[in-house]
């Protein structure tokens, strides 16, 4: 029997549509159609990008809002919690589903990229250990 794929809806987009939500999910703020596209890897026509927010929109990934002659996209759920949610479908899709060891492994990651932010999260680490 099929499974329907679970996790975040966010999580299941694929290819374009996974991109064009990252862009507006990355912006941290409103976003035209013609911004997404500017920034879009490959280049889609104006008409391709708005139908493909309009589509994230209805889906519930995506808010439109009313800016004048043009709609600004936004992500439907805050930051800290897109953040989060992306986390823990990394871990599970990657680490079975332990944080510990994509937390491990980011750290590692970390100390071959910028040994110097390792500095950083052990502050933090210190911080909220007391």
């Amino acid at each position: 029997m099929l499974q329907r794929p679970q996790g975040p809806p966010l999580a299941r987009l694929i290819g374009r549509e996974r991109e064009v939500a990252g862009i507006v999910y990355a912006c941290g703020r409103g976003i035209s159609a013609d911004e997404v596209r500017l920034a879009l890897s490959d280049p889609l026509s104006s008409s391709a990008v708005r139908s493909m927010l309009s589509r994230l929109a209805a889906k519930g990934l995506l808010v439109a809002r009313k800016s004048g002659k043009r709609y600004l996209y936004l992500p439907a759920i805050a930051d800290g919690e897109a953040r989060e949610k992306a986390l823990v479908r990394v871990a599970q899709d990657y680490f079975g589903g332990s944080l510990a060891e994509a937390a491990m492994a980011m750290l590692a990651l970390a100390r071959r990229r910028r040994p110097a932010a390792l500095d950083h999260v052990r502050t933090v680490i210190e911080a909220n250990a007391a």
